[in-house]
């Protein structure tokens, strides 16, 4: 049966397990994302090999001996994409990909809007058994997070015209009175340090993300339960 050829597309994770899918010029990789060990730092200049984990994969039921690099992880959706890691691990993980089957993706899934499918889920014990897939999503969704960015640009623009009346913008008559040319050592002492802090997070995120790290980890962790 088709439905049993299956099954070679389905593949060790770390302790879990994943599918393979053809994605743009490679195969790769759908699981969970508490399958892998830890979850990437998410400062992008870290590289490649700062998302490379193993061994992790490996064909069902075997150990892990096989490399992969994360291309995407959501912890709270509980969901990542592991593509070919760079050199001397690539030709490992081509020839596990080449032994098993690309899943394809149904219309429903490739342009979703609310739907109920009938699947097919493969259990830790190899047996197929019937499920049912619920999507809830389309323009009601779409239209909501349209709603939202502009809540969120408006509030922007709220509070940018907060600040210049309060802090920026010419001064008046009565304070230019009072105000010292240039300016002050209390205004320098007070923004001075607000404003290196903001260039220092801004340049490097991961002084601040990789303290909330573990929480995250955490989290995903009792989401996935």
């Amino acid at each position: 049966m088709i439905i049993e050829r299956l099954k070679s597309g389905v593949i060790t994770v770390g302790q879990g397990r994943g599918f393979v899918v053809e994605g743009a010029g490679e195969r790769l990789v759908i699981t969970a994302a508490h399958c892998l060990p830890s979850l990437p730092s998410a400062l992008a200049s870290f590289g490649l090999a700062a998302r490379t984990y193993g061994p992790l994969l490996a064909r069902r039921g075997e150990e892990p001996r096989t490399w992969a690099a994360c291309r995407f992880v959501d912890p709270i959706a509980d969901i990542a994409v592991l593509g070919s890691p760079d050199n001397p691990h690539a030709d490992d993980y081509n020839a596990l990909m080449a032994t098993a089957t690309a899943l394809t993706f149904g219309d429903s899934v490739r342009h979703p809007v609310n739907f109920w499918l009938p699947a097919r889920l493969l259990s830790l014990d190899d047996r197929w058994f019937s499920c049912t897939i619920r999507h809830y999503g389309g323009p009601l969704w779409i239209t909501l997070a349209v709603v939202a960015a502009l809540g969120a640009a408006l509030a922007a623009a709220y509070f940018l015209r907060l600040l210049r009346r309060v802090t920026h913008g010419p001064a008046t008559p009565t304070v230019a009175r009072l105000a010292p040319a240039g300016l002050a050592g209390a205004e320098l002492v007070s923004w001075g340090p607000l404003i290196l802090l903001a260039l220092a997070l801004g340049m490097l995120p991961a002084l601040v993300l990789d303290l909330s790290a573990g929480a995250a980890q955490a989290l995903a962790g009792v989401v996935a339960r």
